[in-house]
């Protein structure tokens, strides 16, 4: 099983750390680069604990997705062979669902896909990879934080970083904590209209707030407008919402060299898509018939 994660590993390319100013002159904090890897987020790291996972139980999996968690399944999935039924909004970003869409015909619409995500789940046995509810992904992003201690001349005081679930939070919290460091960076959760979930509605709420207490981090909670305020003041700066969210509270809390953003995901461009290339699930009834035989609505 180790062997196999090793080798799963090996599609991962590592993203860099910007040096203070080089996103731009007035960001004077290190940023980690997640935006730059080539499925365009830090989800891979989630993704190839899950689909290792899958590949050695046999087991097939299913996942709701906005977006980004869809691709690095749909891309792991693919590479292992691992059946993985992805179903996202008819909302969602249309260049993130063309590209799950180019990886696997095992991705679905619905208005509803968290729920019969769960269905699916829970009546048919398919490993749920949503991070909120898979610990795995803990287990994979705690490689977030053993890729950033490599590539770091001094490990930061500060790290903030947006979250929804937390899955990706927890896992750094861990990861740096398996590096038996001096003293732990403090470690600020970001959330706000960038995002759902959040410290109040996610599962994980009793973790985050165990790690904010011992690291001394915060909360930052960032709106609607002050995302409209950044992008207006520094319009070359193109990232998704998640990351320019990290940015701002790093900005407001005056971060320093010390300190690291991580810059979660890129954004993607405005484009078009034709939903209807896609299956839809608006029952119970499609998620069995799906499972069953293999058939689904038009």
């Amino acid at each position: 099983m180790q062997d196999n994660f090793q080798k799963m590993s090996k599609y991962v390319q590592k993203t860099p750390i910007s040096a203070p100013k080089k996103l731009h002159k007035d960001l004077n904090f290190y940023i980690k680069r997640c935006d730059l890897h080539p499925l365009g987020s830090h989800k891979p790291f989630a993704a190839i604990a899950q689909v290792n996972e899958l590949k050695h139980t046999g087991q097939k999996g299913v996942i709701s997705t906005s977006g980004n968690a869809g691709i690095s399944a749909a891309y792991f999935s693919k590479k292992e062979n691992v059946p993985v039924y992805i179903l996202a909004s008819p909302k969602t970003n249309p260049a993130k669902l063309a590209a799950i869409q180019s990886m696997t015909d095992l991705l679905f619409l619905s208005e509803k896909p968290s729920r019969f995500t769960n269905y699916i789940s829970s009546q048919h046995n398919l490993h749920n990879l949503r991070p909120s509810m898979d610990d795995l992904a803990i287990e994979g992003f705690k490689n977030l934080a053993k890729e950033i201690h490599t590539q770091s001349k001094a490990t930061p005081k500060e790290i903030y970083t947006f979250g929804t679930s937390g899955a990706s939070f927890i896992g750094l919290y861990k990861g740096l904590k398996e590096l038996n460091l001096p003293t732990l960076p403090r470690l600020h959760f970001i959330t706000g209209a960038a995002g759902s979930l959040g410290i109040k509605n996610t599962p994980r709420k009793k973790q985050i707030l165990q790690i904010l207490e011992e690291t001394n981090g915060r909360e930052f909670k960032i709106s609607t407008q002050q995302l409209q305020e950044f992008k207006e003041n520094f319009p070359e700066i193109i990232l998704s919402d998640e990351s320019l969210s990290s940015i701002i509270a790093a900005l407001s809390n005056n971060a320093s060299e010390t300190s690291l953003v991580i810059s979660t995901g890129k954004a993607w461009p405005d484009t078009t898509f034709d939903l209807s290339s896609l299956p839809t699930i608006n029952s119970f009834n499609d998620c069995d018939q799906l499972i069953k035989h293999g058939q689904h609505s038009k």
